[in-house]
């Protein structure tokens, strides 16, 4: 049983960027590796008064172990009104089950179906850990109808260098973007006069945290009821 559960696990690991996240076999894998029964919750009434927190329990007989965690927050900025990860948590071993990304589109789904607007990444810092899952959803996007994305305007630098000059809606932080664009290329980024056109590209092209995301229908969502494992709260 050890060697089974460890072989599905290298199994995860190895195909995380080739498997469809999607898919009800992938998940239900995931989510038979831990001992109990999992329970994912969403809360808009949570102790921590964030807007919104998904968690993920691990029920045992005698004891309710949370071995996840998403904070989400409205968007300080402008943002088209989108959601905006807070913080993540995930202890060590079960790090890599595939329980952050399974949060994540469950936030991701439930604030497009509730409230018609995107998830996007916490504006400030995304860790190395949390910026391969926005790869995966930008990539995903790309073939993936069911994923969209907004592309979210500089907030800071001259009106002529953003996209949409003279439209504050979709203005957002974008010190995430920065910050990824420098650790990759070494180079700035930013000017005197504002964004360079190297950063400006990159930011359109390839930066997986410049966008908000929606996801319909709530596919994962639905999986998860009809499996008796979510609770809304």
């Amino acid at each position: 049983m050890k060697l089974l559960r460890r072989t599905i696990r290298n199994l995860i690991l190895e195909s995380w960027y080739a498997t469809d996240m999607t898919s009800i076999e992938w998940m239900i894998t995931k989510l038979g590796l831990s001992k109990g029964k999992i329970e994912i919750v969403i809360s808009e009434n949570h102790k921590t008064d964030h807007d919104l927190v998904i968690e993920v329990n691990n029920i045992m007989p005698n004891k309710t172990k949370r071995i996840g965690l998403l904070l989400i927050d409205r968007s300080y900025a402008d943002c088209l009104d989108t959601f905006e990860i807070s913080w993540a948590h995930m202890p060590y071993k079960t790090r890599n089950l595939g329980f952050g990304p399974l949060m994540y589109e469950v936030a991701m789904e439930y604030i497009t179906q509730k409230y018609n607007v995107g998830l996007t990444c916490d504006r400030q810092s995304v860790s190395e850990f949390a910026y391969p899952v926005w790869e995966k959803f930008l990539e995903r996007s790309k073939s993936d109808p069911e994923i969209t994305t907004e592309l979210l305007d500089f907030d800071a630098g001259p009106e002529e260098k953003k996209f949409t000059p003279g439209n504050k809606s979709d203005d957002c932080w974008e010190t995430t973007s920065l910050k990824w664009y420098r650790e990759k290329t070494k180079e700035h980024g930013w000017s005197d006069d504002g964004p360079t056109d190297e950063f400006r590209k990159y930011y359109i092209e390839n930066d997986p945290t410049s966008r908000t995301y929606k996801k319909s229908p709530a596919r994962t969502i639905k999986i998860l009821k009809d499996l008796g494992m979510l609770k809304i709260q």
